[in-house]
């Protein structure tokens, strides 16, 4: 069982994350929007789906770890639907 401060740590972590991947959110929508194919290079596109794949890793660490009753709201609700 996870003490006090283990879950409010986590917490604080988890709320981190999903500010982070808010931004993560934005800028997609603002690269298939503003992008075409040929203003990525194929390495830079790479490291792009390598970064958002990290993201989803570390998503499903943090889901794995902390007991869903002691996430926020916006990650209990997140945590409903996908993979």
């Amino acid at each position: 069982m996870l003490d006090e401060a283990d879950v409010r740590a986590k917490q604080e972590w988890s709320e981190l994350f999903i500010a982070g991947t808010k931004k993560v959110q934005v800028l997609v929508a603002q690269a298939h929007h503003y992008l075409t194919p040929e203003d990525w290079s194929m390495k830079e596109a790479k490291r792009f789906i390598d970064d958002l794949r990290a993201l989803r890793d570390n998503a499903r660490k943090l889901k794995s770890t902390v007991p869903i009753e002691a996430c926020q709201p916006a990650v209990r609700k997140g945590s409903s639907g996908g993979k």
